[in-house]
């Protein structure tokens, strides 16, 4: 801080009134909580080898604040990142497994997905991807899924069970449990 004696000689035109009169302006300033900190920053501006311990610590834990706030930054980023790629695996491994999709076949589907080919989500995109596999696959039904009857399909339900075999008697028993169920359903009409 300089003295009255090194102010006068600094600014030869100031006289003592205005010196006192800039101490007590000073005074004021850094007297009042709402002027202090502007009134130090000023200060500190003008003589930036000033050592004023309320702006310079303040400076330090600020940018040890700001250094913790990147970090912080980063590490939610990182962790958002990595949810991310596990709910990404995880419906990648529901798509293969509920459409029953090998890895090239998922790897067929991602690139599908990146040329805009396929919806990028895997809710949708499996779903799409395995019908046009599927349609790809040679059936006995017609274009209208009105053709050809499956018949592997239907011989493995029981009631055609002995079909093969022996179809004549297949045929009759199956015509005499059709007529027993008429006449039953006759009976529980009559009363």
């Amino acid at each position: 801080m300089a003295t009255i004696d090194q102010l006068r000689a600094q600014y030869p035109n100031l006289n003592d009134d205005a010196i006192a009169d800039l101490a007590s302006v000073s005074l004021r300033l850094s007297g009042s909580k709402d002027t202090r900190k502007p009134f130090l920053n000023l200060y500190k501006q003008a003589n930036p080898n000033a050592v004023i311990p309320e702006i310079d610590e303040v400076a330090k834990l600020e940018a040890e604040l700001a250094k913790r706030d990147q970090r912080m930054d980063a590490l939610e980023k990182a962790q958002a990142d990595k949810d991310f790629a596990q709910r990404l695996a995880d419906q990648k491994n529901e798509a293969r497994s509920r459409y029953g999709l090998t890895d090239e076949q998922i790897a067929q589907m991602e690139e599908r997905m990146k040329k805009g080919e396929l919806p990028a989500d895997y809710r949708f995109a499996p779903r799409i991807f395995k019908q046009e596999l599927d349609s790809s696959t040679p059936t006995s039904y017609g274009t209208g899924g009105n053709g050809m009857y499956d018949l592997q399909g239907a011989l493995a339900h029981e009631s055609y069970a002995g079909l093969m075999e022996n179809p004549d008697a297949w045929t009759q028993k199956t015509a005499h449990a059709l007529i027993d169920d008429m006449r039953k359903a006759d009976k529980q009409k009559q009363w």
